[in-house]
């Protein structure tokens, strides 16, 4: 494909480069992986259901152009009966069937472009990277492109995998930003925004809340600038100040963020998602209720939960497994502590490492306290997982080692 040569290309003198066709064909090849799960283990899904639907919307472009561009404003059902009222379902059905368009409806090709889609914002993300961390190289590339689970749902026609092409993608303008590597344009800032409110439609939360770390990064080091604070509680302080008011702004955004919804939110999720899981497929909370006290004593569990479980052995599924042993591995390399990439001379990967840390963190929780089911929990978490891999990577001495001898 001429994207994909095109990425190729633009690798060109980065030590990543001669990894590139490797992983682009491991991520093709996990897309195609989630089609035939989906086909033989889990009859059915809705990777399936988006296909047919966008293929609905398809034979309407054809049949009645101006009736599709309507839809795609409107949204109007008495156009199309889609089969679903859930807006960010609607609106990736939307984007599918453009694919559908020109793939002449075939599944296993829509399937390939969005693996490359997904790919494509992780690999900008990982050049930015490799230039920064050059003795980091391995961690770059294990974090984003081979955390199984994450390698897995963010591949194929997912939701998850258009997901994590946009947060990349995001991320990569802004880091090129903040490390003054390359300022930010009118175009550039008009793209991030498109970004975003694509984001909004099929994932409002992580949206949301990357805003909120994005630009309280943002305000934390202009004030660090003005005030030439460089000491990690200063800069915490600021962040956490920041992201308060931050907070608050983006309530208006959304009736979800209220402050006087969203623990009623997190509560009717848990509950909706409980009625349909399995007692030991899932996160069991403590009476979990839409008020603080019942909320702030079931945080510790959701935290652990969200990061380390499930547990190896903790179901008898083997879906399971493979999540189980990847916990296992945060566990170990957690010990090696996050903050020693703290010690720079102006403190910028500081607020960096601040707000990826609040980012997972926050995420994490909300995640699994309104989604304890854990296969959901372990799908929606990759919205996170690589930079929360990244953080505890980054630096680890066995690694830098490897990737001596590997890049150099």
């Amino acid at each position: 494909m001429a994207l994909s040569w095109r990425l190729y290309v633009k690798s060109a003198g980065s030590a990543i480069k001669r990894y590139f066709w490797p992983l682009l064909l491991i991520k093709c090849l996990a897309g195609i992986a989630v089609g035939l799960m989906y086909t033989y283990y889990y009859p059915g899904g809705d990777t399936f259901v988006f296909h047919e639907r966008a293929g609905e919307l398809a034979v309407l472009a054809r049949a009645d152009i101006k009736a599709y561009l309507t839809f795609w404003v409107t949204s109007d059902q008495g156009i199309i009966d889609l089969g679903y009222t859930w807006s960010p379902n609607i609106f990736f059905i939307k984007i599918v069937s453009l694919f559908s368009l020109f793939t002449g409806h075939n599944y296993w090709l829509t399937s390939l472009y969005f693996s490359l889609i997904s790919f494509s914002g992780l690999w900008h993300l990982a050049l930015l990277l490799s230039r920064q961390w050059s003795q980091n190289l391995l961690a770059v590339l294990l974090a984003l492109f081979c955390v199984p689970t994450v390698l897995f749902w963010s591949s194929g026609l997912t939701k998850e995998s258009l997901t994590l092409a946009l947060i990349a993608s995001i991320l990569f303008t802004f880091l090129n930003d903040f490390l003054d590597i390359k300022k930010i344009t009118f175009l550039g800032f008009l793209k991030v925004f498109l970004l975003f409110v694509v984001l909004w439609q099929i994932r409002y939360y992580y949206a949301g809340l990357l805003i909120v770390v994005i630009f309280a990064s943002w305000v934390t080091r202009y004030i660090k600038t003005i005030l030439r604070k460089e000491h990690l509680a200063g800069l915490l302080s600021i962040f956490c100040f920041s992201c308060f008011i931050l907070f608050f702004a983006v309530s208006f955004l959304h009736p979800n963020f209220c402050m006087s919804r969203i623990l009623e939110v997190i509560v009717e999720n848990h509950d909706a998602i409980i009625m349909r899981s399995r007692p030991r497929g899932m996160i069991i909370f403590s009476e979990l209720q839409p008020d603080i006290v019942s909320i702030t004593k079931n945080l510790p569990l959701a935290f652990f939960s969200a990061f380390f479980r499930p547990f190896i052995g903790e179901n008898a599924s083997l879906i399971y497994l493979i999540p189980g042993f990847e916990g296992l591995a945060l566990m170990v390399l957690a010990p090696w502590s996050i903050f020693q990439k703290q010690v720079q001379p102006d403190g910028r990967l500081s607020i960096l490492i601040i707000a990826t840390i609040a980012y997972c963190i926050i995420l994490g929780c909300f995640l699994a306290l309104s989604a304890p089911n854990f296969g959901a929990l372990v799908r929606y978490r990759i919205g996170f997982m690589p930079f929360l891999y990244l953080l505890v990577m980054v630096n680890n001495p066995w690694l830098k080692k490897q990737s001596e001898r590997m890049f150099h």
